[in-house]
């Protein structure tokens, strides 16, 4: 992690603004304790990706299909035993984005 704001790389800066809607998003969520914990889950481990993973900072970049495609790849490969209805979560991902995005 870099000493200073000055330091950090464009997708270290990106992840604390994604991780501060998160926090905000999650208070939107009307679903029970149980499936919002699923949904963070998943919407934590899409920062994680795009952030860390991939080091991307370009907001075209990251809602491009071919991004989104190999986050559920990695996604369903490196947590085999969480629960994964596609349809949902895309719906919520792009709920996430658009929200980010209008910020």
């Amino acid at each position: 992690m870099a000493s200073s704001l000055d330091d950090m790389e464009a997708y270290e800066l990106l992840q604390i603004e994604l991780d501060r809607s998160l926090q905000k998003y999650s208070n939107t969520l009307p679903f029970s304790k149980q499936e919002q914990a699923s949904i963070l889950h998943f919407l934590n481990h899409w920062i994680e990706y795009i952030c860390f993973q991939r080091h991307m900072s370009t907001w075209k970049e990251i809602v491009a299909k071919e991004t989104e495609e190999s986050f559920k790849i990695w996604y369903t490969e490196t947590f085999k035993e969480a629960s994964f209805q596609k349809e949902p979560y895309e719906k919520i991902l792009g709920n996430f984005q658009d929200q980010f995005n209008k910020a």
